[in-house]
């Protein structure tokens, strides 16, 4: 063949060749890129916010075979027309990647928006689980839905559960964190505020394979355990070995909803914890003597106290001890979890260490647990060994090598042993106590040898004993069992704001101080007057009223009553007239004797007469005359005769009330207010009655009447014979506080809510 032609067929057959292998190359790779895949984008912001694309952004590349490529750190960004975060709107933000783009749309909110709704979707969340298994929220897809300024919905998906919260309740009520502890049904709900949504997890199978899942088994079958031994014991490092001694023993015994824990000889401290409709109820012991109203943690219900030196807390019962030191093992600073688990023979260990920041420094901690499950499931044994060093985290103390890991210099402060041993079975053991034993029924109270029942009074005058001291007896309280250990009783007065005091203190007021020892409660009256005390238990509700005669008084003012404001107002001179009535009363000084007599000094006595009454719950005295005249009246008081106060009392024949309450009247008084009385009569005589139209109108300073500030009040009117005075009630308009009376000269007066009184002019 020619050289040429061969030359040239070379050449063709590798040009082929070339052409075939790009043409074998293509066909192997003839995926594609197909689109873009934008998740967890923030699209919610403020005005005046940053553009951030959110903590959890994330761009995938979506290709033909069905793959996906995360590509977020090599995307680019176009912010569209318009876009500006200091002004309030929706803004369109491009993802670019590869020759494709995927838009999505952020808000510019001058509000927050509220969040409306919480959708779950969990098609692809587990759901089945064996006890003991840590919860997996992998999958789950949360679509928000809010309202923003406009009233318009913004709708949000995000995987992310980093602002939200996540609650997990079993199906009888208790609370876990995320390890499902229970058999059973668990309800998952995801919230922002009151906002939420929950679905439906289950625990059905127990798998002992696992620390964890032992742990767990332990828990849910620890119904099983009847009773149990708890031993703590302390070393402090020395030359030789340490030596370990005893510092608690716990036994404890469970009961259906009871719980008996017994403390050591040394102690002699016993508690019985019992749960019923109204909460956990404790009585404790402490060397045969009931403890007063024990502060013990209601977790006592779950077994005795643990002290747990990594973090300071007392976890209560062994199966929670065993939970907390484990999830401690998964956060120690040092990352160093080893655990072993042989489910042949149910036994377990793990061992842990790291630091804990306390409130002003790190200390260092050393753990390790052994613990074997019984044939039930429950907690056989369990050991656990903490080793404790107290100080900073300084070269002196502890070393730390590049990975982070730390160890100690030196000896351990403390070494802390604590071992359990359970007991399964039946629980059958009975609390010998309950609630009702110790609450009181029902008490008696008992004043020189006088009961004073539910709403007792004890009459006093000050001076009567030493120190002014009385007693009063508890008696008959029942039930027998009951005390006020268990139910306190507690003291207060009328009036008080400050609550109720515990009887076993003291409680002071200003008319006496007091306080209870066992059954006796003693009183020191300190002033005269009445003072009441309030006696308070759980069920019982009694009071003692002291009516107290004070001391001799120093001063005595003379008062008259006022029928329209209802009080006593300082005053020695009256007119009525006859027939009519007058209440009158010398006011001693405070907390002084009270008792004062009233004689009519006058020469015309004969025609009057003076008796002791009360108004307003205050002791008074009444004036009446059957002939006109002037009449003195001298109330002194009966514990000093020299302080004294004298009365003038004029009465005159019954005024003419047809002429006088009828047509206009018109008086101003000091403060320069013009008033306008029109009276429209419906009876007369004695019957005298009708409405009264009264204006007030305030002037200038030149007494210019200010028309456009007047007021105006309707009221009826009618006559009291008892004291022959003017009744007035309102019937509409602002409540003028006025009241009216006829003096001794028989002239219409005004009294205002000051009792200054002033002579009405007839008005044409």
């Amino acid at each position: 063949m020619n050289k040429k032609i061969r030359s040239i067929l070379i050449v063709l057959l590798a040009v082929v060749t070339v052409v075939f292998t790009a043409l074998g190359i293509a066909a192997c790779n003839s995926v594609k890129l197909k689109g873009l895949k934008i998740e967890n984008e923030r699209t919610e912001f403020k005005v005046g916010d940053e553009f951030e694309v959110g903590e959890d952004f994330t761009v995938y590349a979506l290709y033909s075979d069905g793959s996906e490529k995360d590509v977020t750190q090599e995307v680019e960004f176009r912010y569209e027309a318009g876009f500006d975060m200091n002004v309030a709107g929706d803004y369109q933000i491009t993802v670019i990647w590869g020759g494709k783009r995927e838009i999505y749309t952020i808000y510019v909110n001058a509000f927050d928006n509220v969040l409306k709704k919480i959708e779950l979707n969990t098609q692809n969340v587990k759901k089945e689980y064996d006890l003991g298994d840590s919860l997996d929220l992998t999958g789950l897809e949360i679509t928000c839905t809010y309202e923003n300024a406009q009233g318009n919905p913004v709708v949000s998906k995000t995987t992310s559960l980093k602002n939200f919260t996540v609650t997990i309740v079993s199906d009888s009520g208790t609370a876990v964190t995320d390890v499902l502890d229970e058999l059973g049904n668990f309800t998952v709900t995801i919230s922002q505020g009151n906002i939420k949504d929950s679905f439906k997890v289950s625990a059905t199978r127990v798998n002992i394979s696992t620390v964890q899942g032992a742990i767990a088994a332990g828990k849910a079958f620890s119904g099983n355990v009847v009773s149990g031994r708890h031993i703590i014991k302390n070393a402090q490092p020395a030359a030789a070995s340490p030596t370990e001694k005893v510092s608690l023993d716990y036994t404890y015994e469970f009961g259906v909803n009871y719980t008996y824990i017994k403390e050591s000889a040394d102690s002699q401290n016993e508690y019985h914890f019992s749960i019923d409709e109204k909460g956990t109820f404790c009585v404790q012991f402490s060397y045969g003597e009931m403890v007063p109203n024990p502060e013990v943690n209601a977790e006592m219900m779950n077994g005795t106290p643990y002290h747990l030196w990594y973090h300071r807390v007392r976890p209560y019962g062994v199966e929670n001890v065993l939970n907390t030191l484990y999830a401690a093992a998964k956060e120690c600073t040092n990352k160093d979890l080893k655990e072993t688990a042989d489910e042949a023979s149910k036994t377990y260990t793990f061992s842990f260490s790291g630091l804990v920041f306390t409130s002003n420094a790190n200390d260092y901690y050393e753990t390790q647990v052994t613990f074997t499950l019984g044939d039930d499931y429950s907690i056989k044994h369990a050991e656990y060994v903490q080793k404790y060093w107290e100080g900073t985290v300084d070269s002196h103390t502890f070393t730390t090598d590049s990975n982070g890991y730390t160890t100690p210099i030196g000896n351990y402060n403390e070494l802390d042993r604590e071992t359990v041993d359970q007991v399964s079975g039946e629980r059958t053991k009975t609390n010998p106590y309950t609630r009702d034993m110790f609450i009181i029924q029902s008490y008696d109270l008992t004043h020189d040898g006088r009961s004073l029942g539910d709403e007792g009074v004890i009459d006093y005058t000050m001076g009567q004993n030493p120190n002014n001291t009385l007693t009063i007896h508890i008696d008959n309280m029942f039930p027998e069992t009951a005390n006020f250990t268990q139910d306190p009783m507690y003291f207060n007065y009328p009036g008080n704001f400050g609550g109720d005091v515990d009887s076993g203190t003291m409680l002071y007021t200003d008319g006496y101080f007091i306080f209870r020892t066992g059954k006796l409660i003693v009183v020191q009256l300190l002033n005269g007057g009445v003072w009441t005390l309030i006696l308070k238990t759980s069920h019982t509700y009694k009071t003692v009223t002291f009516n107290v005669t004070g001391i001799a008084p120093t001063s005595m003012t003379a008062q008259l009553y006022n029928t329209t404001t209802n009080r006593f107002y300082e005053a020695n001179q009256k007119a009525t007239g006859i027939g009519g009535s007058v209440y009158f009363r010398g006011a001693v000084n405070q907390y002084a004797n009270e008792a004062q007599t009233a004689q009519i000094t006058s020469g015309n006595s004969d025609y009057a007469t003076v008796e002791e009454t009360t108004v307003n719950g205050l002791k008074c005295f009444k004036f009446s005359a059957t002939t006109s005249g002037t009449y003195t009246v001298t109330v002194t008081s009966a514990a000093d005769s020299s302080v004294k106060c004298t009365f003038t009392f004029t009465v005159s024949e019954m005024p003419d009330y047809d002429s006088i309450l009828s047509g206009k009247y018109t008086v101003t008084d000091y403060d320069g207010n013009i008033y306008i009385f029109e009276f429209t009569p419906s009876g007369t005589g004695e019957a005298a009655n009708g409405t009264l139209v009264v204006t007030q109108t305030p002037t200038t300073e030149d007494g210019e009447p200010i028309l456009e500030q007047a007021q105006m009040q309707t009221l009826t009117y009618s006559i009291s014979l008892d004291d022959l005075s003017i009744v007035l009630t309102s019937v509409s308009g602002t409540n003028l506080g006025i009241s009216l009376g006829i003096d001794e000269q028989n002239r219409l007066v005004l009294e205002d809510k000051y009792s200054i009184t002033y002579v009405l002019t007839r008005a044409n």
